[in-house]
């Protein structure tokens, strides 16, 4: 599947805007490749913090790395972190195959862009699935078209956040499934209970940041270009996105 990150991915001394600033409780949190880390986070939190790690936003302070190099702020589409939203986010009307491929849509022509997405299904073994739609395969093999998804973006992604909600699928299939591709795999969950059935490596919560800059409380708004690109969680009537 491509070079993984070999130090994992490292936030630290992280802060974001969300109704306030927060942080983690911990000052750095690492999670190596192939393992799995935990936040717990209420819902909105938790959103804010998964968009700042996809390129989505900036934080207010701290940085961001994998394999040792700083990607904070790197914008969505060049960021080498992919999120999987609750319950996967998949578009209803396409198929397993162009769901895959979606960030690649554009981007490479048909003959590459069928090369690579054939490559990820047959890595996760879903090419069973290629002509089927969302809604006539279950839910965890949502979830692992997801993180499929995922992998298949213009910049081969070394970690992934996985988005897990109260009231959807719990996201343990497409955490397990990115962590056997050797990649850092960070899971954004409201519900502790969830966290802890993963056995992570690492465990962290959220809190009001303590030590805010003075000054900082506008919101610092989107990171460039965050209108769009692969990282962004599809619209609101994907099959149990986040809206």
């Amino acid at each position: 599947m491509g070079k993984a990150a070999t130090t994992g991915l490292e936030l630290c001394a992280l802060m974001w805007a969300a109704d306030g600033v927060h942080e983690l409780t911990v000052r750095v949190l690492r999670v190596q490749p192939g393992e799995i880390g935990v936040v717990v986070a209420a819902p909105a939190i938790g959103d804010a913090l998964a968009d700042v790690l996809a390129g989505l936003a900036q934080p207010r302070r701290g940085t961001v790395s994998l394999d040792g190099v700083p990607v904070t702020g790197r914008p969505a589409g060049r960021c080498p972190i992919a999120l999987v939203p609750p319950g996967g986010g998949l578009l209803p009307q396409l198929t397993v195959e162009r769901n895959v491929g979606f960030g690649l849509s554009g981007q490479m022509p048909r003959s590459a862009w069928r090369g690579r997405v054939n490559e990820v299904l047959g890595q996760l073994q879903l090419e069973s699935l290629r002509r089927k739609r969302p809604h006539e395969i279950s839910p965890v093999q949502r979830l692992r078209v997801a993180v499929a998804r995922a992998l298949c973006a213009p910049v081969e992604p070394l970690a992934v956040v996985v988005e897990d909600r109260r009231g959807q699928i719990p996201g343990r299939a497409a955490a397990v499934t990115a962590a056997a591709q050797d990649l850092s795999v960070l899971v954004i969950t409201d519900a502790p209970e969830r966290g802890g059935g993963l056995t992570p490596a690492t465990q962290a919560a959220c809190r009001p940041a303590r030590d805010k800059d003075p000054g900082q409380d506008q919101d610092p708004g989107p990171g460039p270009d965050s209108a769009g690109g692969p990282g962004r969680p599809l619209p609101g009537d994907a099959v149990s996105g986040r809206s």
